[in-house]
Parts: structure tokens; sequence; C-alpha cells
């Protein structure tokens, strides 16, 4: 997984839906991105543009995701994560309604911390 995360450059975190339940690689829908994207758009007053460079590196993402057209795979997980980790905290931009939350867990959670080891058995 290491190198996967080396080929992708992402940072050393992974996403979980539920309490308990890991998932290494989940990340949001094409329309759950275009729907974080309108909402963070609308609320900075950033171009497209350069929220996808932000995000993932790649200026045309959400240009081509407004535009309802697909992206990478690797694109759309860079953005999960983005948004995940850079999302203003507080009343400064509520978090869509139409969105389910998926919950960051660092990766590199020490073993002797509550939990580690429930990461550890599910794969981690």
């Amino acid at each position: 997984m290491a190198r996967l995360r080396s080929i992708y450059k992402l940072p050393h975190a992974r996403l979980t839906g539920s309490p308990g339940v890991e998932y290494p690689w989940r990340m949001y829908s094409r329309r759950e991105l275009v729907i974080l994207a309108k909402a963070y758009l609308a609320a900075t007053g950033m171009a497209a543009s350069t929220l996808g460079t932000r995000a993932a590196g790649n200026d045309r993402l959400f240009i081509r995701l407004l535009e309802g057209r697909d992206c990478k795979a690797s694109s759309a997980e860079a953005a999960s994560l983005w948004f995940e980790q850079n999302w203003p905290a507080g009343d400064l931009l509520r978090w869509p309604v139409e969105v389910r939350r998926l919950r960051l867990v660092a990766a590199n959670r020490r073993h002797d911390e509550p939990g580690a080891k429930a990461g550890m058995a599910a794969g981690a």
C-alpha cells in the first residue's frame, strides 16, 4: 500500500464511513464531488481551476466535473482527501447535507493508542 501512495502521491491517511469500519481508499462519488465543489466555490469565490489545482494538482478537474464529464479515480481520490482535510471549520461553510461525510483517520496512528489494534486487524 505504501507503493500505491507513492505512485499517486496521496497523503498518509485513510477515510472511514462508519465508526470502527475503515476503508483505506474510500472516496466521494462524482455527484458528491460536484456538490462539495459548488458549495466551496460559492462560499469562497475561488475559480474552479484553482480548486482543482489545490485539491488534486489538476486545474481541469472541477471544470470537467461541473460540465458533467468524468475524471480519473486518482484525481477523485485526492480531491476527496483534500475536502476532508481542508473544509473550513465552524459556521464559515456548512458541510452539504446531501453528502454523507467520510471521516479522516490518521494512518500513522501509534500502536499503543486506543483503536490501533482494530485498525491493524482491518488491514491498515
